[in-house]
C-alpha cells in the first residue's frame, strides 16, 4: 500500500493537470517533445494561412499539436495540415 499510494497521486495529478493543459507529459517531462518545442520556438520556417482560409476547420483537426495558430510555438512542420488544405491557404513563410 506505501508504493500505490504515491504512484495513485501522481498519475491523478496527470489527470487533473490535463483538464488545464493540453498532454501534459510531452509539454512538461517528455525530452522529445521539449526539444521540438525548443526547435519550433526558433524555427526559420513557419507555415500561415493565407486569405484564402475559408475556415473549414480541417487543417485544426489534422494538426498533433492542436496549435495550427503557432502562437504557442509548438509546430514542428510535419505538414499534415498543409497536405489536407483544399484551397491550399497554408503555405511555409
Amino acid at each position: 500500500m506505501e508504493i500505490i499510494l504515491p504512484r495513485f497521486f501522481v498519475i491523478l495529478s496527470f489527470f487533473v493537470v490535463s483538464i488545464f493543459v493540453y498532454r501534459p507529459f510531452c509539454r512538461l517531462f517528455c525530452p522529445y517533445g521539449a526539444i521540438a518545442s525548443l526547435v519550433a520556438k526558433f524555427s526559420l520556417f513557419k507555415l500561415k494561412k493565407g486569405d484564402t482560409c475559408v475556415n473549414c476547420g480541417k487543417c485544426d483537426a489534422k494538426c498533433p499539436t492542436g496549435n495550427i495558430s503557432q502562437k504557442y510555438g509548438e509546430c514542428y512542420l510535419c505538414g499534415r495540415c498543409f497536405r489536407v488544405c483544399n484551397v491550399e491557404a497554408i503555405a511555409f513563410c
